[in-house]
């Protein structure tokens, strides 16, 4: 029997902090960025689809974004979704992602001044001040720097734990990268989710409207998407329950789904979402029009 560092608990209460009709501010940091095929993000039919979204018979590639989301709360300080690529991605990519991680993140790129924790220092953050962190699922390119982030309440859904425990690197888990002895704290949808505007379960994080989680499983067991309320307006945080845009448009899944039944479920939660709240803008975590807008060498 494998020994384990981590022992989440329940979030049996939203975190302390929250301030009615609290708005939060937004920093969208590119942490690093992939060569995905682009069969691998939007799936095509049979056998052939499925070898040219693992990159052969010549599937395209396409340059996509690894992000992680700096929030600055007016009452319960800076916290993170997601946590991007661990600075030692740079230079030695089998140290943080394994052998089989490193090999199916064929591609990526990570340079000096691109993690989250240099990022958030030029903001002028240190990694130590961040009081929260939300795993929109424990991916190998979500959760690689988490380990930079000690100090911080890691928030995510309890069905992901228990996924990614039992889950190997061909599914995306690193378990190194999560196994930590941090203050692991889990939401159970299925007992603790609400309703909220278009979805069905949802855990308003702080109790002020501002964070509000969001169970959109399918790509993962426990995937979650965020729904702000920011300086810039609302937005909602998609992580990888689409991988782009045009998904919410061609309703076509990518190719590799952990449930592709409950993918498809949250796709149609997410586009509902979308045209009865047209001024909310909805990010993708790998959408690569996310790299013109804020560039691999931005802060």
């Amino acid at each position: 029997m494998s020994v384990t560092a981590a022992a989440p608990k329940l979030l049996a209460e939203p975190l302390a902090g929250g301030i009615p009709g609290a708005v939060v501010q937004l920093h969208p940091l590119v942490c690093g960025t992939l060569a995905a095929p682009r069969p691998f993000l939007v799936g095509e039919p049979g056998v052939r689809g499925r070898l040219r979204a693992l990159g052969l018979l010549g599937a395209p590639r396409v340059t996509i974004p690894v992000m992680a989301w700096a929030l600055r709360h007016p009452g319960a300080g800076w916290l993170l979704v997601d946590t991007g690529l661990h600075p030692s991605v740079a230079w030695a990519p089998r140290q943080n992602l394994g052998r089989v991680g490193a090999a199916i993140l064929r591609g990526v790129r990570l340079e000096k001044g691109w993690s989250a924790p240099e990022r958030l220092r030029a903001l002028g953050v240190e990694p130590d001040a961040v009081r929260a962190v939300v795993m929109t699922h424990l991916h190998l390119d979500h959760a690689s720097a988490l380990s930079e982030f000690d100090r911080a309440t890691v928030v995510l859904d309890r069905r992901e734990w228990q996924a990614a425990y039992e889950g190997k690197a061909l599914r995306g888990y690193v378990r190194r990268q999560f196994d930590l002895a941090f203050d692991f704290r889990v939401v159970d949808f299925a007992t603790q989710g609400r309703s909220h505007a278009t979805f069905a379960r949802t855990f308003d994080l702080f109790a002020d409207g501002s964070v509000v989680l969001i169970s959109t499983p399918g790509h993962s067991a426990g995937h979650i998407a965020v729904l702000l309320r920011t300086t810039g307006g609302s937005k909602l945080l998609a992580g990888d329950a689409i991988y782009l845009r045009e998904t919410l448009a061609n309703g076509t899944l990518p190719a590799f789904c952990a449930d592709e039944h409950l993918a498809r479920r949250s796709l149609h939660e997410l586009q509902v979402f979308a045209r009865q709240y047209p001024d909310v803008e909805i990010l993708p975590s790998h959408e690569p029009e996310l790299l013109a807008r804020y560039g691999a060498g931005a802060a």
